[in-house]
């Protein structure tokens, strides 16, 4: 892989699920989500071996304190 590819990929919070953030960050920003429950539903982020969850409780976080854009 070019180095140049790897900074294009989508960066996968959730590598069970296959979930960027983008996603996340759509679930939230468009489709409305608050909480972790509703990440969860919207995207199947951690819903496999859990342990993304924290990272995804930060990054909405984040989001939520508009921190990330």
């Amino acid at each position: 892989m070019s180095k140049m590819s790897f900074y294009m990929r989508p960066h996968n919070i959730c590598i069970c699920k296959g979930v960027s953030e983008e996603k996340i960050k759509d679930a939230v920003k468009r489709q409305g989500a608050r909480n972790f429950t509703e990440i969860q539903r919207l995207t199947s982020c951690s819903t496999g071996c859990g342990t993304c969850e924290g990272r995804v409780k930060e990054l909405l976080e984040k989001i939520l304190n508009h921190e990330i854009k």
